[in-house]
């Protein structure tokens, strides 16, 4: 997710007194479903907690028309009535099938006992005209006929490539449904890429991820009490994207103005996304990330800048982000806890720290030796460094024993602890007599 799990659970445990057992137990039964409401549920449960530190907040109570809003706010000199929401791509991707495409691909690829590496796909796109815009489009069929174009189409070209001893295998395939090409070198790195037009950037205002998740929230907010708003998370959408210099996308704010404007009874959106400092590869752990926030309101100034002082006070309980949109989105849909620390260890002379998670798996028979050797050599190749298993084996090679052994709690931001081990001089106890 977004944020750490430890983050999330403090705050549902600070939320309790507020919310009651029943509603935290509804939030912890989404958290714990694999899924994207996993995300949604993560927002409310960040949004909910930084509002109760700053006045009064109730939590579905209904309206006169039966309707349950996530947020009913008092403070001092506010009332609020707002819901909270997510906004993801996922309808466009299943539009635009290019990652499952790719996969159907890598599967077959895989089956004909080709490389798992050096396969380079290419889509082509094309431009839809709408009377309020134009659209991209990839040019794929719809995703319940990609396995249909794979079986029939792609996988005869690559067999008989193979049957005639090519090395460098080509597909290129260009009818009414579908304009691609296919490049397999098993000579190239150890990954495969994948080219397209992009086709989350938003072109037209009303008809985007964003505006269509206000506009179902607008229903729904309908005679709330107060100053009425949407309170928007990022699940991994273009619409809350920075366009790049030139581009004709649409920025959120934007949508968010178009929305308040054909929906008069709603006062504000605050549009929440996650920002990175652009880096290299080899600086993927040092990576700096930060929340930015855009408040969009009908409302006169004074209240606008009461609205903002409140939400900046709200962001400030908010935990830090360990994860970017489009990351989390794709680990909401897995089971299980994620990693910690695993493969990741310091040294420094006889002294090293190590995952406090994965020194107890091995210990439980979780994980043994040699699979986290295996993965080790597979990030980072052979030679180059060793892998914990590695380090504490050549300490017992040297007859060293450790001498002091310390746990080194980390915050809540993290996934995990590290365990020190600082080893002695060769100890009698596992040394021939000398």
């Amino acid at each position: 997710m977004i944020f750490a799990r430890r983050a999330i659970q403090n705050r549902l445990d600070q939320l309790r007194t507020t919310l009651g057992d029943e509603s935290i137990q509804k939030l912890a039964d989404r958290l714990n479903t694999p899924g994207k409401d996993r995300l949604a549920a993560m927002w409310e449960v960040v949004t909910f907690h930084g509002l109760s530190k700053l006045g009064v907040l109730r939590h579905e109570l209904p309206l006169e028309t039966g309707r349950k809003p996530d947020i009913q706010f008092k403070s001092s000199d506010l009332e609020i009535t707002a819901d909270v929401t997510t906004v993801s791509d996922d309808g466009l991707h299943e539009i635009n099938p290019a990652q499952k495409l790719h996969d159907l691909i890598y599967e077959q690829q895989l089956k004909l006992g080709l490389s798992q590496a050096g396969m380079n796909l290419d889509i082509d796109y094309r431009e839809e005209e709408t009377s309020r815009g134009v659209r991209t489009r990839l040019c794929l069929p719809s995703s319940t006929r990609l396995p249909e174009l794979v079986r029939d189409e792609i996988v005869p070209k690559l067999k008989e490539q193979i049957d005639a001893g090519g090395r460098v295998l080509h597909v290129s395939i260009k009818n009414e449904t579908a304009s691609l090409r296919i490049t397999i070198d098993p000579s190239k790195p150890t990954f495969s890429t994948m080219s397209h037009a992009s086709y989350t950037s938003p072109t037209i205002r009303d008809k985007n991820p964003l505006y269509e998740a206000l506009k179902a929230k607008a229903k729904q907010l309908r005679k709330a009490p107060g100053i009425v708003g949407v309170i928007v998370g990022d699940s991994s959408t273009g619409t809350l994207a920075k366009p790049l210099t030139g581009s004709t996308a649409l920025t959120g704010r934007a949508i968010a103005e178009e929305f308040l404007r054909q929906y008069s009874s709603i006062n504000f959106v605050l549009l929440i996304t996650v920002r990175e400092e652009p880096h290299t590869w080899y600086q993927v752990h040092e990576r700096k990330m930060w929340l930015e926030v855009d408040l969009v309101s009908t409302l006169p100034d004074d209240i606008s800048a009461k609205l903002e002082a409140l939400f900046r006070g709200m962001l400030d309980a908010f935990p830090k982000p360990v994860n970017m949109p489009i990351n989390a989105s794709h680990r909401a849909k897995d089971s299980g806890f994620g990693w910690g620390y695993h493969g990741g260890f310091t040294m420094s002379g006889k002294r090293a720290r190590f995952s406090a998670r994965e020194i107890l798996e091995v210990l439980a028979g979780q994980r043994t030796a040699e699979e986290i050797n295996e993965q080790h050599k597979a990030l980072h190749g052979s030679g180059h460094s060793i892998s914990m298993p590695q380090w504490i084996d050549a300490q017992l090679r040297a007859s060293r024993l450790p001498t002091q052994m310390s746990i080194i709690k980390t915050d809540e931001n993290e996934s995990d602890d590290w365990i020190e081990f600082e080893f002695g001089p060769p100890d009698a106890a596992i040394t021939p007599f000398r």
